[in-house]
């Protein structure tokens, strides 16, 4: 058995690999919160409620299973407490077991109010949190890589992080890379520089399409090659990325706009967004002890309470002048 412990907030006890960061794994003895099992799953449906045509909720014990048929079945047992997740093995190798992972992930934050941020966080050699924000393809990654390879720079995650309490937490994951995004000098191997000038290659001319053995179009590279921190700071500016190239402007957002945009941003751009696997919506429909807030507000309202403590600047400029600017409003040296 593995147990993953993030930050405190959560954590996982398993006997296969989750989608998580390594880096979570403990040997440290703690309570466990959710306990995750591959199991036949048994039940007889006599003693449940059917629901929906293809889920069976037992309100005594506070359990739902989703049947496909089959062999395709997941349970949920306790959401609102220590909970159990139970996976066929044939689930486990052919459903959407990360989506359903990642969707009580998500909730069990949100009852430490903690949520996923799609953003990128830093802390500059001062000691001051940098948030970096942006939708999809905005430039975050090679902003947050080139900020981290500069002295005393931490990095807590370019893609995906946590927030709580004025705080970013660090999500270690694997870096992902396009053929677009800018690295330090001395971070890539010689074949992944190979790679890298293959893949741009293929950007013009689709030599994926034509040769089916080519590299795909993105790199995962391992979070220590940047130094990714494991721990948290205070969060003191957040930088949306808008790139402009006729006309620059640089502007401080008020922070209901940075909230607005922050909100949506982690709704619909990134990693799993924040709507819940169908099987956890159903289970917090049927349990009465589920608060409606949790599911409904509480990622909003930590966002909300997160930027009134911080300065917001949209960066409408160029790709090129982000570090610049970042630099120049921080007092980064």
């Amino acid at each position: 058995m593995a147990t993953y412990d993030i930050h405190g907030f959560v954590n996982f006890s398993t006997d296969f690999s989750l989608p998580l960061p390594d880096q979570f794994i403990t040997d440290e003895s703690i309570d466990v919160k959710v306990t995750v099992e591959v199991d036949p799953i048994e039940y007889n449906k006599t003693n449940r409620e059917l629901f929906d045509n293809k889920y069976y909720w037992d309100p005594d014990n506070h359990s739902l299973i989703i049947d496909w048929g089959y062999k395709a079945k997941a349970e949920i047992v306790d959401l609102y407490g220590k909970t159990t997740i139970r996976v066929t093995d044939f689930f486990r190798k052919y459903g959407d077991l990360r989506e359903l992972f990642w969707s009580i992930f998500q909730y069990k934050l949100l009852q430490s109010n903690a949520t996923v941020l799609h953003a990128a966080g830093l802390r500059d050699p001062d000691g001051a949190g940098v948030i970096v924000q942006g939708w999809s393809n905005m430039g975050k990654t090679s902003t947050a890589l080139l900020l981290a390879g500069q002295p005393e720079t931490e990095l807590y995650g370019d893609d995906t992080i946590l927030i709580h309490d004025g705080n970013v937490y660090s999500y270690p994951r694997d870096i992902g890379l396009s053929p677009g995004t800018l690295v330090p000098d001395g971070i890539l191997t010689k074949k992944e520089r190979i790679r890298r000038t293959i893949q741009s290659k293929s950007q013009i001319i689709p030599l994926k399409d034509m040769l089916p053995f080519m590299p795909g179009s993105r790199m995962s590279i391992p979070p220590e090659r940047f130094g990714v921190s494991y721990s948290k700071t205070d969060i003191d500016y957040c930088f949306f990325l808008q790139p402009n190239r006729d006309n620059p402007e640089i502007n401080e957002l008020s922070t209901s706009e940075a909230t607005r945009r922050a909100v949506i941003n982690s709704r619909f751009s990134g990693e799993g967004g924040h709507d819940f696997h169908h099987l956890v919506s159903a289970y917090c429909y049927l349990d009465e002890r589920i608060d409606d807030r949790v599911v409904t507000e509480r990622h909003n309202e930590i966002i909300r309470d997160t930027f009134r403590q911080v300065k917001s600047i949209e960066l409408a400029t160029k790709k090129s002048d982000y570090i610049d600017a970042i630099t120049e409003r921080t007092g980064w040296n």
